[in-house]
């Protein structure tokens, strides 16, 4: 559930990044999360890191052939 919330409120108003990559980077730090859940201070500090581990480690990487979805919004693709 913890996992679910980071990755609404860290990555989902950003198409250009990974949701996959942003779960794998959220379970890397399970233990340091749940380490820091008693103390407040410690825990904004890590929600701090994870967001701007977010902007830099969470890219979609961009595709020439199938372009993903994200290259295919800013090119103005049309769905058919």
């Amino acid at each position: 559930m913890i996992q679910h919330w980071l990755i609404l409120t860290g990555l989902w108003d950003h198409p250009e990044r990974s949701l996959v990559k942003g779960s794998q980077m959220l379970r890397e730090q399970s233990a340091r999360l749940a380490y820091c859940l008693d103390d407040h201070g410690a825990l904004v500090s890590l929600l701090q890191e994870l967001a701007e581990r977010f902007d830099y480690g969470c890219a979609v990487n961009p595709r020439k052939k199938k372009p993903n979805t994200c290259q295919q919004l800013k090119n103005g693709y049309k769905f058919a």
